[in-house]
C-alpha cells in the first residue's frame, strides 16, 4: 500500500501532518541536475568484513582526536574485537592482547581528552588515543562497567558486575577514578530501589 506523496509541508507540528507529507527532506538528496532522489540508506561502508569476520556488530563509534595530531576514526566491536575501520575497510585490529571480553556482550564508548574510552560489562575498561592497541584502565582495578559518558570535565562510569549501584567518577579533566584521599575521583553509592 503506498500513499500518493503530497510534498514537504513545514508549516504545519509534525505530529498533526499527513503521513503522505514530510516535515523536512531527512531522506531525500538532490541530485546533480536538481531532482529529489530517495537517499540510499543502505550503502555499503566496505564489502568484505575484513577483521569483525562473521561476528555480529556489537558497538559502533566515532572517535576525534585533535593532539598529537589531528585524526579521525571509525572504530567497530565485533565478537572479541575492538577494529579500527580505514579507506573502506575494517582491517586493523586495535584489541589489547590481555583483553579477553565475552563475544556477543555490547560495548558503549565515550569520546574525553582526546581518548576514547571504552565499557564492556564482561572486561576491564579500555582506551585509545588512535595509536597501537587499547590498554586497561587500572583504576578501579580491575571493574567492568557497562557504560560511561563525560559530563563537566569528568568521566563517569556505572553498572559494574560487583556493583550494579555504584557510579564512578573520575578527578577533573582525568580519566583516574582514585578514592577522593588520593585525587578528586571516587565513586557514590546509589541506594537499591528494587
Amino acid at each position: 500500500y503506498h500513499v500518493k506523496w503530497m510534498g514537504i509541508n513545514n508549516r504545519t507540528n509534525p505530529r498533526l501532518i499527513d503521513e503522505s507529507e514530510s516535515p523536512d527532506m531527512s531522506n531525500f538528496v538532490l541530485s546533480e541536475i536538481g531532482s529529489i532522489e530517495e537517499r540510499d540508506l543502505f550503502g555499503y561502508y566496505n564489502t568484505s568484513p575484513g577483521q569483525l569476520g562473521s561476528n555480529a556488530i556489537t558497538g559502533l563509534f566515532k572517535y576525534y582526536r585533535s593532539s598529537p595530531s589531528t585524526g579521525k576514526f571509525f572504530i567497530a566491536t565485533a565478537g572479541n574485537r575492538i577494529v579500527k575501520g580505514t579507506a573502506g575497510s575494517f582491517s586493523t585490529d586495535i584489541t589489547n592482547p590481555t583483553l579477553n571480553p565475552t563475544s556477543g556482550t555490547y560495548w558503549s564508548g565515550v569520546n574525553f581528552n582526546n581518548y576514547i574510552y571504552l565499557f564492556n560489562p564482561s572486561c576491564q575498561m579500555q582506551r585509545w588515543n588512535g595509536v597501537g592497541t587499547t590498554t586497561n584502565i587500572t583504576t578501579p582495578s580491575s571493574t567492568n562497567c557497562s557504560f560511561g559518558v563525560s559530563h563537566k570535565a569528568r568521566l563517569w562510569a556505572g553498572r559494574s558486575d560487583l556493583y550494579q549501584y555504584r557510579l564512578y567518577f573520575s578527578s577533573v579533566n582525568a580519566e583516574d577514578f582514585e578514592p577522593p584521599s588520593l585525587g578528586s575521583g571516587g565513586f557514590i553509592d546509589l541506594p537499591d530501589m528494587t
